[in-house]
């Protein structure tokens, strides 16, 4: 087992003025199952490639243990990776393929077979072993990836993006598989996806990236009930948080030409007041399930309730999309999978406040009472971002809504 520090690591392309990672600074604990997530180009795998030694650190000290590793041979670090393409060899047998870095490293049949044996077994490929990739499954490939990483004995496994390839359902079982393999192996975990749910249901940790800079890092809870700033909060959850540009008045959230208007909690209205936002506008942050159809919502937020019409109902079996616009703003709501509201129908729709989030309109970052921690907004533009020192929310813990 290992503990792993990045300090201030940073990463410049040839060629290049921006920096792909301009300082990026991570703990990661001994065991721990960490999620490097991110939209396209974020710099997320980038990270990884630098951790297992497939790309040079341009300034900054990646240790294992204490231990500098930057000019360490990547065989040499106790690493083990899986791509997102499998990467295994057409023309041997599963079996083969699993056994191909132990040969490599000249170890006793009897260990390779046992070691393989047992990963087998594990990932449920005892009865495949003598066939070759071209007659598996993606799924089974993909099992034969972590396999050949799994019989290395690594204190590290790095997962890039491994289930890209996959459909909907080869997806839901190997996140399961592959969260079952952390907890057998015990070790450190670290995987690279752009998918929120996969992130989500696995992780003991989230890092989410942009830019090359952490945005946010916690636990899955932490991150989606408390954001730290607006992008944070739209990343985080599918459909995405609804955002709208709102002004405080007194108890009242009022848009600019007043047709909307929503009541706040007495205590939500009291700190946005103390911290300065009475008569001012601040973004408004409600998730797609805090938004409700049912008459005892409307009851229990009276003030809440708006009239829009459905620009479009999709229903997904188990809940129901209704899509709709507020001040020229798209809004998403989730409801119940009963509903028979059809596109194009006027509906009642009730925000439940005490789960809204604020964020205020220049620096994007979470509003909180006074007392809590406000955190430098991350810089934005590239020119910025290329000198950007340690700016990330790390792990810190948000009071609850009132």
């Amino acid at each position: 087992m290992v503990e792993m520090s990045l300090e201030h690591i940073r990463k410049i392309y040839p060629g290049q003025v921006v920096a792909a990672v301009p300082d990026y600074s991570l703990q990661i604990k001994d065991g721990e199952f960490t999620v490097f997530i991110g939209p396209s180009g974020s710099g997320k795998s980038t990270v990884l490639r630098m951790i297992a030694g497939l790309e040079d650190i341009t300034s900054g000290e990646f240790k294992m243990d204490g231990k500098v590793m930057n000019d360490v041979e990547p065989k040499n670090r106790g690493i083990a990776m899986v791509f997102q393409n499998y990467a295994l060899y057409p023309h041997m047998t599963v079996f083969d393929n699993m056994a191909f870095g132990l040969k490599l490293r000249k170890e006793p049949k009897d260990k390779i077979k046992a070691a393989v044996d047992k990963a087998a077994d594990l990932l449920g490929l005892t009865d495949f072993l003598d066939r070759k990739p071209a007659n598996l499954s993606g799924g089974q490939r993909q099992r034969v990836a972590l396999g050949r990483a799994m019989v290395r004995d690594a204190k590290v496994m790095l997962l890039d993006e491994p289930l890209s390839n996959l459909d909907a359902k080869l997806r839901v079982e190997m996140r399961s598989t592959i969260a079952k393999l952390h907890q057998e192996l015990g070790n450190n975990f670290i995987y690279v996806t752009h998918d929120q749910i996969e992130a989500m249901t696995m992780a003991d940790r989230i890092v989410l990236i942009d830019h090359g800079v952490i945005q946010q890092d916690g636990s899955p809870e932490d991150l989606y009930n408390h954001p730290g700033n607006k992008f944070v909060a739209g990343f985080m959850g599918s459909p995405s948080m609804n955002f709208l540009n709102l002004t405080v008045s007194g108890t009242q959230l009022v848009s600019k030409d007043k047709k909307i208007q929503l009541t706040m909690p007495k205590g939500t209205a009291h700190f946005l007041k103390e911290r300065g936002y009475e008569g001012k506008e601040i973004i408004f942050g409600i998730r797609p399930e805090d938004i409700h159809t049912e008459p005892i919502a409307k009851d229990t937020y009276p003030g809440d309730t708006v009239k829009v019409r459905l620009d479009l109902v999709e229903p997904l079996g188990a809940e129901t999309m209704y899509y709709f616009q507020l001040d020229s703003q798209q809004f998403v709501a989730r409801v119940g999978a009963r509903e028979i509201s059809q596109t194009g129908d006027e509906a009642e729709l009730t925000f439940e406040m005490p789960n809204a989030h604020f964020f205020d309109p220049e620096t994007e970052l979470v509003v909180v009472p006074d007392g809590e921690t406000v955190y430098k907004s991350p810089t934005k533009t590239e020119s910025d971002l290329a000198n950007t020192k340690g700016t990330k929310l790390e792990g810190q813990k948000f009071s609850k809504r009132y």
